[in-house]
Parts: C-alpha cells; sequence; structure tokens
C-alpha cells in the first residue's frame, strides 16, 4: 500500500502575504492489489497512547524570509502550521496545561499553537520540519518531571567543604605581594 497525496492551493489576495497559498492535503491510500481507493486521515503518533489526528493541523504557507534567490517574492516556501490544543480531543486537561507552559509566547490566548518552519527551501521539508517540532513539543509536555527531592549534605560533606574552603583561601593568601622588611 502506498499514499498518494492531494493538495489544493488557495491564493488570497495577491497582496496578504500572510495568509497567501493556504493548502489542504487530502491523503489518499492505495493498495497495491489496484483494490478500492480508502480515504484515510493521516495521524501522528506523538506517544503510544497519543495520536493527533492530520486534521488538528492547518498548514499556511507563508513568504520566508531571507535569501533564496529568484523565488524568493514569487513562492510562498516557509510553512506556518496551527494546532488547536482546546480543541484536540486527544490531550489530557493536565497536557494542556504543560503545553501552555512550554509553548509560551507561541501559543494564542485561544489556545492555538503556532510554529513557523522556513529553515529548507522546499514547501514539503518545511512542513515536515514543523510538524516534527510540534510533536516534539508535544512529547516535552507529555514527560512528567520528577520532583526534586530536598535532601541536606551529611556533617562529614560539611566538614570537608569548609575544609576545602580553609585550603583554598591559604592558597589565595599566599599569592600577595611579598612584605617588605
Amino acid at each position: 500500500m502506498f499514499l498518494v497525496i492531494h493538495m489544493v492551493v488557495v491564493s488570497t489576495s495577491a497582496g496578504n502575504a500572510r495568509h497567501a497559498g493556504k493548502v489542504s492535503a487530502n491523503r489518499t491510500s492505495v493498495p497495491h492489489d489496484g483494490g478500492n481507493m480508502l480515504h484515510a486521515a493521516m495521524a501522528y503518533h506523538v506517544l503510544p497512547d497519543l495520536v493527533i489526528h492530520d486534521d488538528d493541523i492547518v498548514v499556511t504557507y507563508i513568504h520566508a524570509s531571507g535569501p533564496g534567490g529568484q523565488n524568493v517574492n514569487k513562492v510562498a516556501t516557509a510553512a506556518q502550521i496551527r494546532f488547536d490544543a482546546t480543541r484536540c480531543a486527544t490531550l489530557t486537561s493536565r497536557l494542556r496545561a504543560r503545553l501552555r507552559l512550554l509553548a509560551g509566547s507561541r501559543m494564542t490566548r485561544d489556545g492555538v499553537v503556532i510554529l513557523t518552519a522556513q529553515r529548507f527551501r522546499s514547501q514539503s521539508r518545511n512542513r515536515e520540519d514543523a510538524i516534527e517540532r510540534l510533536l516534539d513539543l508535544l512529547r516535552q509536555a507529555a514527560h512528567v518531571p520528577t520532583r526534586r527531592i530536598a535532601t541536606r549534605p551529611s556533617r562529614t560533606q560539611r566538614r570537608r567543604r569548609m575544609d576545602d574552603k580553609s585550603r583554598r583561601a591559604r592558597i589565595k593568601q599566599g599569592r600577595g605581594r611579598p612584605m617588605a622588611e
């Protein structure tokens, strides 16, 4: 079975580069044996128990900044993805809260994570890069940090620390100018 991707590019007004080149992608699974075509949405497995569907991610293409040669003002190669964390059914409330903390300014007040990728010169690689960064962010949010247990240094450790401090103080005192007699 292999995957055929049909892309439809919807262009807005020519002067509005921010929203130009919105793409909707339909993925169709086609069996090798020539059987019936099945429509299937792509799913990204963040963790074994956490799956993000392609329908939850909106991809738009915008003009990338920086050098780009002849096509810099003609082709929108930078990919901007929007992931609505508040409407995603697979995220738990704890995961949403941690995502909000980690995303910082990349998340809007409405709970939409916006990531822009423009490292590469092609739309497809920038799209993959942006989605991979989103999945990494979700993996970080899913990771529960271990709580630190406060401990006190032992009496031997405190004594050793004080001995080291006084030894360093004697070494530094010896570095001064010799006293004139």
